[in-house]
């Protein structure tokens, strides 16, 4: 999809990012982790995620760059 495509067909992309939000808001991140794990753990996310020894972080690396991640990876010790 081309931007122009959002716009012509009124269609819009949202997202949040709270990198900015918590510096300035500190009390907000422990009830905003709070309710996120919950979510998580009703399965109220669609989370995708892949789960690697941390011995194959190169792997997890090459699937990176490769765009092979359509989700998160995580390395476990």
């Amino acid at each position: 999809m081309q931007t122009n495509d959002l716009w012509g067909g009124n269609v819009a992309m949202l997202g949040f990012a709270v990198g900015f939000y918590l510096p300035a808001h500190p009390e907000q991140a422990r009830p905003a982790a709070q309710a996120a794990l919950k979510a998580v753990g009703q399965g109220l996310t669609d989370i995708r995620l892949q789960t690697l020894p941390l011995a194959e972080a190169a792997e997890a690396h090459r699937r990176i760059e490769s765009g092979a991640v359509g989700g998160r990876i995580l390395l476990t010790p």
